[in-house]
C-alpha cells in the first residue's frame, strides 16, 4: 500500500511566495515530487515509510528601483522558511516534537490520518511572511527610525499574501521574545489615509512610521518637545505618538499591527476577516521565533482595534463586520464616531452579555478636536443602560473640554507654549494631541503616560 501525501499552501499566486523549493527527506532520503501543480505537490511513499523531514523555502523576487539618485538593486529574499519533522506510525503522519514550539511547527497543519481518499494533506501557512529587509531597502526613513526607535522595542514587516494591504508592520516590546502567557493577542491600529502604493518593491515613505511609533525628543524630559518631522506647521503639528514606549512599559502580551492602507484603503484588515488575519500575523511570528521563543502558545487571545481621524473608517468598518470577535476597542477622536454611536454601544453591551473566552471587552474613548461631548454621550448611555453610574471597562478621556484650558493639563500647556493665542483653541491641534497626549485632568502627576499607554494598562489582554 502507497503512502500519499500532498503539501499544500496558501496564496501561491503570491509575488511574495514566487518561488516555492519543498524538499522531503524520507527515511534520509531525498524525494523529489511525484506531481504537482499550483500550490500543490504530491508524494506517493513506500507504506514502510518511518520518517519525513519538511523543508520548505518561499523566496521572492524584488525588482530594481531607481529613487532620487540612487538605485536598488534587483534581488532575490527569503520571505519564509519552515522546517518540521515528522514520524509515521502505522500509516499515520504525526509531527515530532518541536523544542521551539512545545509540539509542532505553528505553521505546519496536518490532516486527519483518515484524509479524504487516504492522502495525508501537509498544509503550510503562508498568509504572512517576513518582508522586513527588503522594505528597509525601499522605505526612506528606516536609517533615521533606527536611530531613534525604542531600543526596548521590536519591529517586523509582514508581507500579506492574500491581497491588500500588502504591507502590515508589527510592533511590540522585546518582552515578547520570551513571554510566558499562553495566548498572546493584537491591537490592530488603522491610521488616516497614506500614501497609495500597488506594490513592496517600490519606493516607500516611513513618515507614518515614524511618527506613531517613537517617542518625543528629548524622552528624558519630563514634558515633550515638539517634533516637526514631516509636518505643515502652517496646518498642525505632528508630536510623536510613543507607541513603542507603551508597548514596552505597559509589558502586555500584545502585538500592535498597523495595516498600511495604500491611501484609504485597508483592503481585508477592514472585514470581517480581521481576527483570522491578527491571529495569523502573530502565528506566523512565533513560528519564525521573533516572540514565545522556545514558548508553547495555546491560541490567539484578544483582539483590539483601535483608530485614529481618519483611520476611523476602517476601524469602524472593521467593528461593524467582526464585532463578535474584537475584545477591545480605543477610539483616538476618530473621524464619524457620532454615526457610530449606535454600533459602539451595541458592540460593547452584546459583547458584555456574552464574553465568551476573551472575558469582558474593553472600551477607551479619546477626545479631542471633535468628539469630547460624542464619547461622554456613549459612556453614559452605556452606563445607563446597564443600571450604572459608571462602568469600568468603558471610559471617555477628558470629560469636557475644560483640559484644553490653561492649567488643566501640563503637557498640553506645554505643546502650545509657544503660541499660545493660536494653538490652543485650534480643533486641528488638539485633534493631533488626541492620539499621544496624557495628562487628564484627573492629575497631571510627574510622569507622562500616553493615551495609548494608559488604555493598554487599563486593558483585558493577558488577564486570565
Amino acid at each position: 500500500m502507497t503512502l500519499r501525501v500532498e503539501i499544500h499552501w496558501d496564496n501561491p499566486g503570491s509575488p511574495l511566495l514566487a518561488q516555492a523549493v519543498i524538499y522531503l527527506m524520507v527515511d534520509g532520503i531525498g524525494r523529489s515530487a511525484d506531481s504537482e501543480s499550483k500550490g500543490v505537490q504530491r508524494y506517493d511513499l513506500p507504506d514502510a515509510t518511518t520518517s519525513i523531514e519538511l523543508q520548505a523555502s518561499f523566496t521572492a523576487d524584488f525588482r530594481e528601483v531607481v529613487g532620487d539618485g540612487s538605485v536598488i538593486s534587483a534581488r532575490a529574499f527569503e520571505t519564509l522558511h519552515i522546517d518540521q519533522e515528522l514520524e509515521v506510525t502505522k500509516g499515520k503522519i504525526r509531527a515530532r516534537h518541536d523544542p521551539r514550539f512545545g509540539g509542532r511547527h505553528p505553521l505546519v497543519k496536518i490532516s486527519s490520518a483518515k484524509a479524504v481518499n487516504g492522502v495525508t494533506i501537509l498544509h503550510l501557512r503562508t498568509r504572512f511572511v517576513d518582508i522586513t529587509l527588503p522594505y528597509s531597502l525601499y522605505a526612506s526613513g528606516w536609517k533615521y527610525y533606527q536611530s531613534q526607535r525604542d531600543p526596548d522595542a521590536r519591529l517586523r514587516v509582514l508581507g500579506y499574501t492574500g491581497g491588500a494591504p500588502a504591507i502590515w508592520l508589527a510592533s511590540f516590546g522585546k518582552q515578547l521574545e520570551t513571554h510566558v502567557f499562553r495566548r498572546p493577542g493584537a491591537l490592530v491600529f488603522f491610521r488616516p489615509a497614506s500614501y497609495a502604493y500597488t506594490r513592496v518593491d517600490q519606493p516607500h515613505n516611513m513618515a507614518g512610521p515614524i511618527r506613531y511609533l517613537t517617542a518625543p525628543v528629548p524622552k528624558s524630559s519630563t514634558y515633550w518637545e515638539r517634533s516637526y518631522q514631516h509636518a505643515d506647521p502652517d496646518k498642525y503639528f505632528y508630536i510623536r505618538c510613543g507607541f513603542e514606549d507603551a508597548l514596552v512599559r505597559s509589558d502586555r502580551p500584545v502585538v500592535m499591527l498597523h495595516p498600511w492602507p495604500s491611501g484609504a484603503n485597508f483592503g481585508h484588515a477592514q472585514s470581517k476577516q480581521l481576527r483570522g488575519l491578527a491571529r495569523d500575523a502573530i502565528r506566523y511570528l512565533w513560528g519564525d521565533q521573533h516572540i514565545y521563543r522556545d514558548r508553547k502558545v495555546m491560541g490567539f487571545g484578544r483582539l483590539g482595534v483601535s483608530g485614529f481621524s481618519l483611520g476611523g473608517g476602517g476601524a469602524f468598518s472593521a467593528l461593524v463586520h467582526g464585532k463578535r470577535s474584537i475584545d477591545e476597542l480605543f477610539l483616538f477622536d476618530c473621524t464619524h464616531s457620532h454615526h457610530y454611536r449606535g454600533h459602539i454601544k451595541q458592540w460593547f453591551l452584546s459583547r458584555r452579555a456574552k464574553p465568551g473566552r476573551s472575558g469582558t471587552p474593553c472600551l477607551r474613548m479619546i477626545g479631542g478636536g471633535y468628539n469630547i461631548n460624542t464619547y461622554a454621550a456613549i459612556e453614559s448611555a452605556i452606563a445607563a443602560t446597564l443600571g450604572e453610574s459608571s462602568v469600568a471597562q468603558v471610559t471617555a478621556t477628558p470629560k469636557t473640554e475644560t483640559m484644553y484650558a490653561s492649567g488643566h493639563n501640563p503637557l498640553w500647556d506645554h505643546v502650545v507654549k509657544e503660541d499660545p493665542g493660536r494653538l490652543r483653541g485650534d480643533e486641528d491641534q488638539r485633534h493631533q494631541f488626541s492620539v499621544h497626549g496624557g495628562n487628564d485632568p484627573f492629575g497631571p502627576g510627574a510622569s507622562v503616560e500616553t493615551y495609548l499607554l494608559r488604555c493598554l494598562k487599563d486593558s483585558r489582554f493577558g488577564v486570565p
